[in-house]
């Protein structure tokens, strides 16, 4: 009874990453250096720097630079993790924005992983995230705002 508990639940696992053989390129159009982390079920690793599961990989990106990473068969649930240092109010904290697949707007994109995962359809699609320094403000700003809300 347990094998086919663990198989159904293989099985469960698996049947969305089906489609999941993506690249995300993250394109850092600030005045500031990111650190960013791809990450998806089906990864094992941690990031040193920010003690974040499923690591399938994670890089500093300098001001005006880019950097991408392909997610393999069978990673499902991927997020893409920008964090950096605060900006204005939030100078001295640490700022993360999750970004993650969005079916209406058929590409990564801010989100609530509170609010559950989508995946992109199909092998071999490419997405990038650009992240300016109009998003530097704007986040930090938001990260201030929830900060004094606890």
């Amino acid at each position: 009874m347990k094998r086919l508990a663990y198989a159904t639940l293989a099985v469960l696992c698996s049947s969305p990453a089906a489609g999941a053989c993506v690249s995300v390129n993250v394109e850092n159009k600030s005045d500031y250096e990111l650190h960013v982390v791809w990450q998806a079920l089906g990864c094992i690793g941690i990031d040193g720097d920010t003690k974040t599961p499923f690591t399938c990989a994670s890089h500093d990106i300098s001001p005006h630079k880019s950097r991408s990473h392909n997610f393999d068969w069978g990673k499902s649930s991927q997020t893409v993790i920008v964090y950096f240092d605060g900006i204005n109010n939030a100078e001295g904290h640490q700022v993360v924005v999750d970004f993650a697949y969005v079916h209406s707007k058929h590409t990564f994109v801010r989100h609530d992983l509170s609010k559950g995962q989508q995946m992109p359809n199909g092998c071999h699609k490419h997405y990038t995230i650009h992240y300016t320094n109009e998003d530097i403000v704007s986040d930090s700003e938001t990260a201030f705002q929830n900060s004094q809300k606890k």
